[in-house]
């Protein structure tokens, strides 16, 4: 019987140096970052050191057992000892790799020690060259022992034929020796299907599983016995998908495929997050895309599993930005390519495999290798993603960097200058750097950042021969001193570096959504706009149709405007009519002779000021004066009390309410993603955010308060315990310390809050 051991906890750390002792090191726990790290004015150099981990377990060694550790992911190269003893050494940070310790291993006490090297001088990828983003240290993911019989099984791959009619399922089983193996499909904990087949033979059966779609994932678990002792099992689902020149297929089902692209880094401990951190963000990415790009390297398993779990498709890449090295580092790059396949090539949410550097040039002899490498381990399609029209077509899917949009041009580069069309085409990254855009930002800006995504979204929805497209970038990210802005931010995320959406974000969250959505994507106060004027609102929205009043005066119903937006399943609102029947009602004039003035009105808005309309002869002067008057009363509003707006948004049968208006009062919005964590084989933790509101519940993007900090020994603050928000928010990640009733203290001049956070030990069998 199979035995996992997780072995996560009370490591000994230090950064490595000669005569180092063990009373010297500190007790940490993994995923580990090896070193706290500041929000932003990141010294990249900081993580770049060597360091040394040592953990004691005790094991009561059987004679009839192999006994294997594996390391998720280790940054970036480490060398593993068991009792002093050299066991193995592994490079790249962002694959797991294992190492068997049978012969090492002793019964009762033993040490295990990993050296590690963060450096990113390492001939590895993605190192060589600048990188777009920080690459961190240490042991970041989880550790674990693996107790099995002499003869186990060492990995699956599946296959499948048929499955929209007669659906049969083929395992290839890679052991080291045995002669029979019991398969079974199991539905949660329902056996639906055992058989027995010998080694050596082909092993299929047909079963009518269930498919995995977006709308329903299904997953299955397969449990294979080899001789009745070792037990393997994985999850899995089983779903036709496909790429052609018209479109992506999922189970015959054309989707466009609408995404982004997503690194791992969170704010001071990099990428060393456990597995409730992973799963969040992919419950985000399911609540605002359809698809995500593991931008430049494979990560989490638990971060893929709950793709899985949740409905999101993947494009997995192997590691690296824009630099191919020398011989050893193209050895490297292949070695990864295979890892990453076999280790992510049972997820059904993966579709796609980047076996090529991001953004390098054609290097034809490795990439040849490279996709012949794939298609060899795995029958998903390839792609690789360039930067540059007309490169070399190797792999199954064109997928191209896009970046030609700049605010003024046309959306989408023609795809005939691309390449030849002759294979299916797949945009990978569009806007990001074209126009980064902070929370802070003003209004205007982010409103702009939010049109930018809503009119390439438009585009690519609305071209039969684009596949789909990902958005660049998920989040704003830590990046090296040659990239992103002067505190080492790239600031290209649809969602901030604490996963709290933009206005961008909310273009995609009003396609996705189930719910009635209704979001307006700026403010309504004057000095956010140049000169003061406003002239029209814009709304991101799922509903049908949307009542707008002024004040307690109906101004109108409005639709979603489909002629700017034509392909998207639900168009942004632009609103440019705030009078509604004022002006016949005020002037007592018919429908039609109002229009004149608020042509004027508007006219005055966009020319700039009174003085430049009234330079333009031909203007009726007396009809100028009442339109501008009438401007100033129902948009600018100057001199007299501010606006409210009320927004009420009809979808389906339901309806959702949105107001407006001149904040009378600042209130705080905290609260915590979960009440509870959970210790089991390794910490948990949760994300509490913190959001200024005005008594409408709007967002205040201005609101810079700070506030203190303070938690019981229960729990930990990842980060620093005083804060500012941020754009008018903030999030920070609480960790689990010990099982108890844990006590989060928020306070500054105005509030006093305490958040209770439950922690419990999960006690698990080992597997």
């Amino acid at each position: 019987m199979r035995r996992i051991i997780p072995l996560n906890f009370d490591w000994y750390f230090a950064k490595k140096r000669d005569g180092l002792t063990l009373d010297e090191m500190t007790i940490i726990n993994i995923p580990h970052n090896n070193v706290d790290l500041p929000l932003n004015h990141i010294n990249e150099l900081d993580y770049q050191f060597e360091s040394i981990y040592k953990k004691k377990i005790y094991i009561d060694k059987q004679l009839d057992k192999r006994y294997m550790i594996t390391f998720d992911g280790v940054l970036h190269q480490a060398m593993v000892s068991v009792n002093d003893i050299v066991v193995g050494k592994h490079s790249g940070g962002y694959t797991a790799f294992k190492f068997d310790i049978t012969q090492q291993l002793k019964n009762g006490e033993n040490w295990i020690t990993v050296d590690v090297d963060s450096r990113e001088t390492l001939d590895i990828p993605p190192f060589g060259h600048v990188i777009d983003y920080l690459t961190y240290g240490g042991i970041y993911r989880e550790v674990y022992l693996t107790e099995t019989d002499i003869d186990y099984i060492e990995d699956v791959r599946i296959k499948t034929k048929n499955l929209l009619t007669h659906p049969e399922i083929m395992l290839d089983v890679y052991t080291t020796g045995g002669k029979a193996v019991e398969v079974s499909l199991i539905d949660q904990d329902m056996i639906l299907h055992t058989q027995t087949f010998q080694l050596g033979h082909p092993i299929s059966f047909h079963y009518p599983v269930e498919l995995w779609t977006l709308e329903s994932p299904k997953l299955y678990t397969l449990r294979l016995t080899l001789d009745h002792k070792d037990t393997f099992t994985l999850q899995t689902g089983f779903r036709e998908a496909y790429f052609q020149k018209d479109g992506f297929y999922l189970n015959g089902k054309k989707i466009k495929i609408s995404g982004l692209n997503r690194h791992q880094i969170y704010p001071h401990v990099g990428y060393a997050m456990p597995k409730s951190g992973q799963v969040m963000d992919a419950k985000i990415l399911k609540q605002t895309v359809n698809a995500v790009r593991t931008s430049h390297y494979p990560q989490s398993q638990h971060f893929i599993d709950a793709c899985d779990e949740l409905g999101v498709l993947v494009f997995i890449e192997a590691p690296g930005w824009q630099y191919v090295g020398g011989h050893a580092w193209q050895e490297n790059y292949k070695e990864v390519v295979k890892d990453m396949i076999r280790q992510y090539r049972h997820h059904p949410s993966i579709i796609l495999y980047g076996v090529r550097v991001n953004e390098s040039g054609d290097y034809h002899d490795l990439y040849e290798v490279t996709n012949q490498l794939a298609r060899t381990l795995d029958d998903k399609p390839t792609g690789g993603v360039r930067c540059f029209a007309h490169s070399e077509e190797l792999e199954d899917v064109y997928t191209y960097n896009d970046f030609i949009h700049n605010g003024t041009n046309t959306y989408l580069k023609p795809i005939d200058q691309i390449f030849s069309q002759e294979k299916p085409y797949l945009i990978t990254e569009f806007n990001g750097h074209m126009f980064p855009t902070k929370t802070f930002d003003s209004s205007e800006k982010r409103l702009e950042h939010a049109l930018r995504y809503a009119n390439i979204m438009n585009a690519y929805m609305g071209d039969p021969k684009i596949t789909g497209a990902f958005g660049w970038q998920f989040i704003d990210y830590n990046t090296h001193k040659e990239l992103g802005s002067s505190d080492q931010v790239c600031y290209h995320g649809v969602y901030d570096i604490f996963r709290i959406p933009k206005e961008a974000a909310k273009v995609y969250q009003s396609q996705i959504a189930t719910k009635p959505y209704l979001e307006v994507l700026h403010g309504m106060d004057i000095g956010d706009y140049n000169q003061s004027f406003i002239d029209h609102m814009v709304i991101a929205s799922n509903c049908e149709t949307i009542d707008l009043y002024q004040n307690e005066r109906f101004v109108g119903t409005f639709t979603p405007n489909k002629d700017e937006f034509p392909h998207l399943d639900h168009p942004l609102y632009i609103i440019k009519d705030f009078y509604g029947d004022a002006y016949q009602k005020d002037l007592s004039i018919s429908k039609e002779a109002s229009q004149t003035y608020i042509e004027l009105a508007h006219g005055v808005a966009k020319r700039g000021g009174l003085d430049k309309v009234l330079d333009d002869e031909s203007l009726d002067r007396e009809k100028l004066n009442v339109g501008w008057q009438m401007y100033g009363k129902y948009i600018a509003n100057w001199g007299s009390g501010v606006f409210t707006y009320t927004l009420i948004g009809h979808y389906q049968d339901q309806t959702i309410e949105r107001k407006m208006g001149p904040y009378t009062s600042i209130d705080y919005i905290i609260k915590a993603d979960s009440d509870e964590l959970i210790i089991s084989n390794t910490y948990d933790v949760t994300r509490v955010t913190l959001e200024a509101v005005d008594q409408y519940g709007q967002h205040k993007p201005y609101c810079f308060d700070a506030f203190q900090l303070e938690t019981n020994d229960c729990i930990e603050i990842i980060g620093p315990k005083q804060i500012g928000l941020i754009g008018g928010q903030y999030a920070f990640w609480i960790k689990s310390v010990k099982p108890g009733k844990g006590k989060l203290s928020i306070r500054n001049h105005k509030v006093d809050q305490m958040i209770h956070i439950s922690v419990v030990h999960e006690v698990k069998q080992p597997a």
